[in-house]
C-alpha cells in the first residue's frame, strides 16, 4: 500500500476546491444544530493529504463512516482521489490533494458523533462534533434547513472561476 499523509481533516458547511485552493463556508463547528432527530443533514469534510512525488497519478480509495453515541456505525460513503503532476508545480513545494467530500448523514440522537476517514480499514482521521437539537423557527443556526436561513453564501458569485 503507498503511504499518504492525511494533514488535517475538518468538518464544514460548504465547500468548493478550485484551482488547488479549498473554498470553506463554515469550518471547524464543535456541533450540528438540527431541527428534531430524526434529521438528515448535508455535511462536507474537507480532507487534506499530503504526497510523495512518487504517489503522484496513483488513485487512493476511501470510506467515510459516521461513529453514533449509541455505538452504532454506518458507511456514508465511498471516495477515489487521485493527484498528477502540474505545470504549475514548484519544485521543493510539497504536493498537496484536497479532497471535499460531500454526504448525507442521518442523526438518530443528539451527542457525540465522529465522522471516520479509512483507506483498507486503516483509520486516518477522526472528525469529531456534537449534534444538538434546536426548535425550529431559532433563526440562522448552523446546520439550519434551506427555508430556515435567512443569509446564504453565493460561492459562484462571490468567488466566479477566472476566464482563460
Amino acid at each position: 500500500m503507498t503511504r499518504m499523509k492525511v494533514t488535517n481533516a475538518f468538518l464544514a458547511n460548504y465547500v468548493e476546491v478550485r484551482d488547488s485552493l479549498a473554498y470553506v463556508a463554515g469550518a471547524f463547528p464543535e456541533w450540528w444544530d438540527v431541527p428534531r432527530v430524526p434529521s438528515i443533514g448535508m455535511l462536507f469534510v474537507v480532507v487534506t493529504i499530503e504526497l510523495q512525488v512518487h504517489e503522484l497519478n496513483t488513485t487512493f480509495n476511501f470510506v467515510l463512516r459516521v461513529d453514533r453515541p449509541d455505538g452504532t456505525a454506518t458507511v456514508l460513503s465511498g471516495i477515489n482521489t487521485m493527484r498528477g503532476p502540474s505545470l504549475r508545480d514548484v519544485p521543493g513545494a510539497p504536493f498537496f490533494q484536497i479532497v471535499p467530500i460531500g454526504t448525507n448523514v442521518e442523526f438518530r440522537e443528539a451527542g457525540r458523533h465522529e465522522l471516520v476517514l479509512l483507506r483498507e480499514a486503516q483509520e486516518l482521521a477522526r472528525v469529531p462534533f456534537a449534534v444538538r437539537i434546536v426548535p425550529p423557527g431559532t433563526p440562522n443556526f448552523p446546520g439550519a434547513l434551506p427555508e430556515e436561513r435567512t443569509a446564504t453564501h453565493d460561492f459562484q458569485r462571490d468567488y466566479p472561476r477566472p476566464t482563460q
